[in-house]
């Protein structure tokens, strides 16, 4: 018996192996397919609003024929499923029985224990103290670092009790007598105590969609993140590697984090160098199962440059504890098949099914929870693949699309707090990952969603919440703009265009961007085109919104093919370590924002002139030299007519099925023709000709997604305007006609979620030409080793080990994704093989579908050769010189950067730059009060018998002298190592990192701790009022034109200013001012008048 054609085999579920008796033979078979089924009691023509017909309301019987379930395969539902599944999941035979005894084993209780940090005695008081698990994880963070002992620990619980907002900020102070200022960013602690709440008292909302929880709307949990990193310890020791633990964050969420509890979850980060020299020693020491503070934590997945450990129900030395919700925890076996049940997935090799843990990894929001009959599974669209028994990747037309009700998107919308309902969303749900496309006919009000095929990766019965819970990766988003970058550019340069069409649009793109930023006569207007070149206001939305800024639409995925330096670093030392974790945007003491571009708006904000103030002018040559430089280095040329966006099949495309009587729409196979795309805007475009406004994108394009390293991955397109298709706006619909995919003509891709470019300037449209499917080598798989072992056989091997044998085994197979990213090296393997042999030479073809396996690897299983990738770095090791269309953008680039150098010598307007005047109004704070003493003083002489009062102020004022200069000191010191750190940076070839980075922590900031000391209490100050103020102004005084001030005081100086200024300043919270974006009406209001005479 086969229901709904997954049973047979694993490859039933994959995007990349079909079944054929649904494919090609299918199309002829429609009719009868539909009279079956409506011969079952489901009338597909008058009483379904959906093309797909409706599940009947229940199963085959067990007497039913096989023709008469094979029928109702093509629609079921998941509650059908799971019946079905269920009743079928323990069939008698060897592999059953060999997989049920695997499942038997002591798996990850049977490794051995190695400890991160613990101590029995004191985590006996802690627990009967109930010491809350931040504040532990804060202590144990101090002991693995050696900040303090154990002992110290023990005498300091009586106080560490309370929530984790009110004591976790304070363990420093209290076991090392360490005051630090501040709490941690964002609210880490107040959202772990927010989380533990709703763990020990309702766990199911932690899944979200439960409305307000704590005072927080739509809350859900699993917003917290345990991060560690693996490192060599620095002294001899008998473990080589050590797992050190950093400070908490609050950056994204997972299905794994909500459905067992943030503080379940650790992410272990590695070095890739640490990976690619010591990759099976590395292995060999995350085969154990690791002791936090008496709790057990195992390793189940490698991903993202790391290990994820989960904390199981086993303790070390320690009894579980109720008030902790301790007895809520699962066993690791219990939790591996919660998510991927080997008995259901057995078909395939084992390398393959552990893949699939990374499903429940993907940062997302939930969204909406489906009833179980309202989760429909159906077969995918397929081209013609006759002779072969299944469909190729590149024959699957519907390949990771399915569809989503409009109530379903109402309601993503409503939750999400979206302005309308998105055409696509990118999401997970049960088993199953892709992109879900506004369904074309059905209209009925209960959310419904339809899984294809492809984008079903696990079997499994659960009807649980977690597994019906629609997870937001990100949904539909008009993105107009875009740019060319150095592959595109080069695929383009193939393909016919030539290189004085590209020098152009990168002179003219580099003026528009950069030109602004030395425009100093309005600040307005400089303040607009510095936010707009830094992409400040995007940020800013993205930092607030934090783990959902990409389901919010606020942030893409981006394509990332730059090959990345690592360092093995293992942090800072002292009290900075246990500082603020969580990006806030900005230095939490002194308020200096971490990005160049955010610095010189808040200084523009608050009245300060490039032309009179040195460090905004630096700031401000900065920024123009860092994108300047960006764009020279990344040969990025900005596009304004280009956009990109998920790529989707034709809506109206429903075969094998037909679509309801009455429709509009009468083909199967949908509306578009072979070789057309439909793509509409709910935003307006411009037309560059005209100058009017549009929404179609219409005539020839060229589209492509990266990678493009291949002549084939961009294509030129016919655009064309359907009315039927208005509806489906901001993505890019392909049709399902051809003898392959469009989107797997385009670099492999699919539709799960990939992103397609449209490039519309005339330029690069009018002299593109197409070429055919680069084939792949015949013996491209050469290159690579695969693990053949199946689900079946690696069970039988490992229950005839012993126990530690097996579950060491299990572990090993567990981190086989472990391994050094070769992607980015074999990126300039591939830049060598293009200057050296031509962009279309077979070697240079083999190196391109090389570097695109390698970035699937972690999903195929497939790893690279030792001997191929040591052949090929010998010959392509070496990065090449710019060449071709490449060393004429850098010339027209390098051009470019000297006569900006000569516009901003015109700007600022000055001649000597080392001795400047001094600001008067950052001065004046620190000159009253000085001045003020100095005649004290001077009065003094003259009659000995002043007030002590007047001594005292004196005092206190030569008092907050010395501690800035005690902060001055510490702040060179830390210049100097940055300074010699960047310099090793450069002489080891690595790119320094330009003005600020939006993925850092603030514990990046190399100048936390020189600001924090800065704002520790002076002890003893009572007669100095404005104490800031003047400390700032100090600051200020002794280093006008360098950096200090502004690295310890910065708010402080923008207030003095802004306080300053003729025109009055407003006060406004920082949460208020970083969600304020700057009209264009204003901007162009201001084109027509002057600032100084507005305001």
């Amino acid at each position: 018996m086969k229901i709904y054609n997954v049973p047979d085999s694993d490859s039933d579920f994959e995007s990349s192996e079909s079944d054929a008796d649904t494919g090609a033979d299918s199309f002829d078979d429609a009719a009868s397919t539909t009279s079956s089924l409506r011969d079952e009691g489901v009338d597909t023509a008058s009483t379904s609003p959906s093309p797909i017909p409706s599940p009947p309301s229940s199963i085959a019987k067990a007497g039913s024929t096989n023709a008469e379930v094979e029928s109702l395969t093509l629609c079921l539902s998941k509650l059908e499923i799971s019946e079905t599944l269920s009743q079928n999941r323990h069939p008698a035979g060897d592999s059953t029985s060999t997989i049920r005894a695997f499942l038997k084993l002591p798996l990850g209780r049977a490794l051995c224990p190695n400890i991160i940090a613990h101590n029995q005695h004191a985590q006996s008081l802690l627990d009967d103290a109930r010491v809350e698990w931040g504040v532990q994880w804060e202590i144990a963070r101090g002991v693995v670092k050696e900040l303090w002992t154990w002992d110290d620990v023990i005498a300091g619980i009586p106080k560490l009790k309370g929530s984790n907002a009110d004591v976790a900020c304070k363990v420093p102070q209290v076991l090392r007598d360490e005051s630090i200022v501040g709490s941690t960013p964002l609210g880490v602690w107040s959202e772990l105590d927010r989380e533990e709440k709703a763990t020990r008292e309702c766990p199911e909302r932690r899944l979200g969609l439960m409305g307000t929880w704590e005072g927080v709307p739509s809350w859900h949990g699993g917003q917290i993140q345990q991060i560690a990193r693996l490192v060599r310890p620095d002294k001899a020791s008998e473990s080589k590697f050590k797992v050190v633990l950093e400070p908490m964050e609050s950056r994204r969420s997972h299905r794994y984090a909500r459905f067992l509890g943030s503080r379940r979850v650790i992410q272990i980060k590695i070095n890739d160098k640490l990976v690619m020299e010591e990759k099976d020693a590395v292995i060999e020491f995350l085969s154990q199962k690791f002791v936090l503070m008496g709790r057990v934590f195992i390793p189940f997945h490698s991903k993202d440059g790391g290990t994820y450990m989960v904390e199981t129900d086993e303790d070390f030395e320690r009894k579980a504890q109720r008030w902790c919700a301790d007895e809520r925890r699962m066993s690791f076996v219990d939790f591996m098949e919660w998510h991927n049940p080997f008995l259901l997935n057995n078909n395939q090799v084992v390398s393959k099914l552990v893949t699939r843990y990374a499903l429940g990894l993907s940062n997302s929001v939930p969204v909406l929870e489906f009833a179980p009959d309202s989760i429909f599974f159906i077969e995918d669209i397929y081209a013609p693949h006759p002779g072969l028994a299944k469909a190729p990747t590149e024959k699957i037309m519907t390949d990771g699309a399915g569809f989503m009700n409009n109530a379903a998107l109402k309601a993503i919308r409503d939750h999400m707090g979206s302005s309308f309902p998105p055409t696509a969303v990118q999401g997970r749900i049960d088993g199953a990952k892709g992109l879900w496309v506004r369904h074309p006919t059905d209209d009925s009000t209960t959310p419904r969603i339809w899984i294809r095929a492809s984008q079903n990766k696990i079997k499994n019965t659960l009807l649980d919440r977690p597994h019906r819970i629609f997870e937001l990766v990100a949904p539909s988003h008009p993105t107009l703009g875009d740019s060319l970058t150095q592959q595109s550019i080069l695929n383009i340069y193939h393909n016919g265009v030539s290189p004085e069409k590209l020098v152009k649009l990168f002179e003219q793109g580099l003026r528009e961007e950069v030109a602004p930023l030395l425009d100093w006569d309005d600040p307005i207007k400089l303040l607009d085109a510095v936010n707009k070149a830094g992409g400040v206001s995007g940020a800013r939305m993205a930092r607030i919104a934090n783990a959902a800024s990409r389901a919010l639409g606020l942030s893409r995925g981006e394509w990332r093919h730059d090959d990345v330096a690592a360092t093995e670093d293992s942090g800072g030392d002292g009290a900075g370590e246990l500082g603020p974790a969580t990006y806030t945007g900005r230095n939490p003491y002194s308020g200096c924002p971490h990005s160049t571009y955010e610095a010189i708006l808040d200084m523009l904000q608050a009245g300060f002139e490039p032309k009179t103030n040195k460090v905004l002018r630096d700031y401000l040559k900065r920024a123009a030299a860092n994108t300047l430089n960006a764009a020279i280095e990344k040969y990025r040329i900005p596009l304004k007519e280009s956009l990109w966006a998920f790529v989707i099949p034709d809506p109206f495309a429903v075969h094998p099925m037909k679509h309801p009587t009455g429709t509009v729409i009468a083909d199967p196979l949908g509306i578009l023709k072979e070789g057309e795309i439909f793509c509409r805007s709910s935003a307006s475009l411009t037309d560059p000709i005209t100058g009017l406004p549009f929404e179609v994108i219409t005539g020839d394009v060229v589209i492509g997604r990266y990678p493009m390293r291949l002549p084939s991955d961009l294509q030129k397109v016919r655009a064309v305007n359907v009315p039927e298709l208005s509806k489906w706006t901001d993505v890019i619909i392909a049709s399902v006609r051809g003898e392959r995919s469009l989107a797997s003509l385009l670099s492999g891709g699919d539709m799960d979620g990939d992103t397609v470019h449209i490039f519309r300037e005339a330029e690069i449209v009018e002299n593109f030409q197409s070429k055919p499917f680069s084939s792949p080598p015949p013996d491209l798989m050469n290159n690579f080793e695969k693990d053949v072992e199946t689900v079946t056989a690696f069970c039988t091997r490992l229950v005839g080990l012993s126990h530690r044998e097996a579950a060491k085994a299990y572990q090993k197979v567990l981190l086989g994704n472990l391994r050094s990213s070769a992607t980015g090296l074999y990126s300039m393997f591939h830049d060598h093989a293009v200057e050296k042999y031509g962009y279309s030479h077979p070697t240079t073809i083999r190196l391109a579908y090389i570097f695109n396996e390698l970035l699937d690897s972690s999903k195929s299983g497939l790893r690279l050769r030792e001997e191929v990738f040591n052949a090929d770095k010998k010959e392509f090791g070496k990065k090449p010189e710019p060449f071709g269309v490449l060393a004429d953008l850098k010339l027209a680039g390098a051009k470019f950067g000297a006569e900006l150098e000569k516009q901003f010598q015109k700007a600022a307007n000055f001649v000597d730059d080392k001795d400047p005047p001094k600001d008067k109004d950052l001065i004046a704070p620190y000159e009253k009060i000085a001045t003020y003493c100095n005649n004290l003083e001077s009065l003094k002489k003259v009659n000995p018998n002043l007030s002590p009062v007047h001594a005292m102020l004196v005092e206190e004022l030569g008092r907050m002298r010395k501690h800035v200069w005690d902060s001055q000191e510490m702040f060179n010191t830390k210049a100097g190592e940055s300074r010699a750190k960047r310099e090793r940076s450069e002489q080891q070839g690595k790119k320094p990192v330009r003005g600020g980075s939006a993925s850092k922590t603030d514990q990046d900031d190399i100048m936390l701790a020189p600001a924090m000391s800065y704002h520790q209490p002076i002890q003893d100050i009572h007669l100095l009022g404005n104490l800031e103020e003047i400390k700032a102004s100090f600051a200020y005084s002794v280093a006008p034109t360098g950096k200090f001030a502004w690295s310890v005081a910065f708010t402080d100086l923008c207030l003095i200013k802004a306080r300053k200024d003729p025109s009055g300043f407003a006060p406004v919270l920082r949460k208020f001012d970083e969600r304020k974006v700057l009209s264009s009406a204003v901007v162009r209001g201001l084109n027509k008048t002057k600032e100084n005479e507005v305001f």
